[in-house]
């Protein structure tokens, strides 16, 4: 079932945060005192984010577990000729390894896109390492754009 997360799916998006990072980044590696960091600041992110009107998480929910997670971040940038500036960065992309195959992320991705759309987006962007998520948002109509630089503060 794709519904919107609520506060009380906090715990429950951390878990699928670490597990995701974990698969990224082998966070194993942390000592105890940036884990606890990293916890306590996902924690305050994600509570921050399901009662913001900004930031669109949506999970598939199985039984009781939460199978699989897509967040949508609106951005307020100056219109352009050939947009409104209002976009959403794709964000949070994770299935957990039981669920996967089952085109869970497909259905959460379009679920998104149709909110977002009723929000008045013009556009949605991601940026990912997984050929998973790349491939499924090819499919899905997503053409590469533009490069971007970032500066790390």
């Amino acid at each position: 079932m794709i519904r919107q997360a609520i506060p009380s799916d906090v715990p429950a998006l951390v878990r699928n945060r670490l597990a995701q990072q974990q698969e990224l980044y082998s966070i194993d590696n942390l000592d105890r005192d940036d884990r606890q960091r990293l916890e306590e600041q996902l924690f305050g992110y994600f509570a921050w984010a399901c009662t913001n009107d900004n930031v669109l998480f949506l999970v598939d929910q199985e039984d009781s577990a939460i199978a699989a997670v897509c967040g949508f971040s609106i951005e307020h940038q100056p219109p352009q000729i050939e947009d409104n500036g209002e976009y959403a960065y794709v964000c949070d992309a994770y299935t957990a390894p039981r669920f996967r195959c089952q085109g869970r992320m497909g259905r959460l991705v379009r679920a998104g896109t149709a909110q977002m759309r009723k929000r008045g987006v013009s556009a949605l962007y991601f940026d990912s390492i997984s050929k998973d998520m790349i491939r499924l948002c090819q499919n899905l109509g997503f053409k590469q754009r533009h490069d971007y630089y970032s500066l790390v503060l």
